[in-house]
């Protein structure tokens, strides 16, 4: 059968704003494709801005440096291979997420996406206008249909293509990831596939973008089969696919290549949060790295994976114990600090607390929770010390759950510019301390295994205040991801007053929220933008 079409396709990481760097990557690629006598380049969604490039869109100096950029410094370079490229763009004064076709350098056709997602951490009719009526891309005598992005969700957009005498469909997305992502894009693309007949190329993004972060995973479908032709996950890629005749002869489809190897569940967990922090630090600038080391299991996990991703020349531990703190928390520290090789500092809290009791008791006597709180906030302007003294950024250190029903400080254990573990629920930690440890005692096991406390008093646990962790995770994932109500959630067989207390300590938290360190997103509904829920709130959960 012969080859109808060659597509050079790419899952790329580009930077949000970073217009002249985004223009050399893609060059780079469109020069892979010359050099591999590709017909077509195709790249993903917003692949000159970066993906979500949010309010920049409103601003009309940005808007005219990406034309610009496009005009004087990419079009002029675009020969017969063609090339598609997704960019904001301005059209009868409406700004509009569109993809160009470009070849012999000039514009052939602008497609502008007509379904703009406005849910979870994407608001498109904030910034952009619809489209609608697209036709199809011609090329080399064959008729493609491009779909941007959410597009491809409805069967509406696939089928005006079809119409329109589409042989082939491509789409191109920047789409976030969040666990069972890629099993979901599989199955709407599939219906895609089902409803026309038509082939489909679908190509994402990678990398990580303050909270969000892009799995890449592009793949192929053709008509009743599975998908085929995937790409990596968490890393960026290019291959050449081939649309050529069916069988019969009557029609198109992606010749099936090689695919990657699929991840496990909690393998694809890890490799998502270190790109997604590696591109946080580089993409912000940043070099080095401090956190506290409490010897317990998320700040041990924490670092496991900045020193990781960074190595250990760029991580620096800080332990600060005090009166409350056990021998075993600390050799728990040091013992992981030697299993990781990174450098370590120990700084007492003691003196401080003691100066900052004195002070305040002069105002009266001092409540329970005002002293555990002093030692945390006094931890916490001693590593944002450190970290301004070093010029390194200090990582917060909470786990979702924690942060769900507010057990943690202000201006104390909440101090810090990024928090990787932030979407991971606690269950979720020791699940991933675990796989980090099947080959290797990374992670001291003991800090695994003991019961978790904040030594913020003597004999102190997390059970004096909160269910154990399994039933705490199992009534916030039903509160948080599938917006359960107490009833519903009590009917799954859970205590009534255990899920009324855990509800409302998730309400009255939420003003901690506002102020916590952003974080890498991995569930269906992350603290952050999907998370919009006010502070004043009499509503009972």
């Amino acid at each position: 059968m012969s080859t109808a079409l060659q597509i050079y396709t790419a899952q790329i990481n580009p930077t949000v704003g970073d217009i002249s760097g985004n223009r050399k990557l893609i060059l780079n690629h469109y020069n892979n494709a010359l050099n591999k006598q590709a017909d077509l380049c195709l790249l993903p969604e917003a692949s000159l801005c970066g993906y979500t490039p949010a309010d920049l869109v409103l601003r009309p100096q940005f808007l005219k440096d990406l034309q610009d950029e496009i005009m004087s410094n990419i079009i002029p370079f675009i020969g017969n291979t063609a090339l598609i490229l997704n960019t904001p763009w301005i059209h009868n004064k409406k700004t509009y997420n569109a993809a160009l076709f470009i070849q012999n350098q000039e514009i052939k056709q602008i497609i502008y996406k007509q379904c703009l997602p406005n849910f979870s951490v994407m608001d498109e009719k904030r910034i952009f206008e619809a489209g609608h009526n697209n036709k199809t891309i011609s090329i080399n005598g064959l008729k493609i249909g491009l779909l941007i992005c959410h597009d491809t969700w409805w069967p509406e957009v696939a089928e005006s293509l079809k119409k329109d005498g589409a042989n082939a469909l491509l789409s191109i997305n920047g789409s976030p990831y969040a666990l069972g992502k890629e099993d979901f894009r599989i199955e709407f693309c599939k219906q895609r596939v089902k409803e026309t007949g038509l082939p489909i190329l679908y190509n994402n993004i990678v990398g990580g973008q303050d909270e969000i972060l892009f799995d890449g995973r592009t793949f192929t479908i053709n008509p009743n089969e599975d998908a085929s032709n995937k790409f990596s996950a968490w890393k960026e890629e290019s291959r050449i696919i081939q649309l050529i005749k069916n069988n019969d002869g009557t029609g198109y489809i992606f010749k099936n290549e090689k695919s990657s190897k699929p991840l496990k569940h909690i393998n694809n967990i890890y490799k998502g949060l270190c790109l997604g922090f590696n591109d946080y630090m580089q993409k912000c600038g940043f070099k080095k790295v401090v956190l506290g080391l409490s010897g317990g299991i998320d700040s041990a996990l924490t670092a496991t994976i900045a020193t990781h991703v960074l190595g250990a020349e760029n991580v620096t531990g800080i332990l600060l114990p005090s009166k409350h703190t056990s021998a075993h928390s600390n050799k728990d520290a040091l013992d992981l600090a030697q299993n990781l090789g990174i450098k370590t500092h120990t700084l007492s809290i003691e003196k401080t607390v003691s100066a900052l009791e004195e002070t305040l008791r002069s105002t009266g006597q001092l409540e329970s929770i005002t002293l555990e709180n002093l030692q945390a906030r006094a931890r916490g302007t001693l590593l944002m010390g450190y970290a301004n003294n070093t010029g390194a950024m200090l990582l917060t250190t909470g786990n979702k759950s924690e942060i769900a029903v507010g057990f943690c400080t202000l201006y104390g254990d909440m101090n810090g510019g990024f928090n990787i573990i932030k979407d991971l629920y606690k269950t979720e930690v020791y699940e991933l301390s675990r796989y980090i440890n099947k080959n290797k005692e990374i992670i001291p096991i003991n800090s695994i295994e003991k019961e978790p406390t904040p030594e913020l008093r003597d004999n102190q646990k997390d059970s004096d205040k909160l269910p154990p962790y399994e039933i705490l995770d199992a009534i916030l994932k039903h509160a948080i991801e599938d917006k359960m109500g107490h009833e519903d959630i009590i009917a799954e067989g859970f205590e009534r007053q255990t899920v009324k207390e855990v509800l409302h300590l998730l309400k009255i938290s939420e003003h901690k929220r506002y102020q916590g360190a952003p974080g890498l997103k991995l569930h269906g509904t992350a603290f952050g933008l999907d998370w919009r829920y006010p502070i004043a709130n009499k509503y009972t959960l």
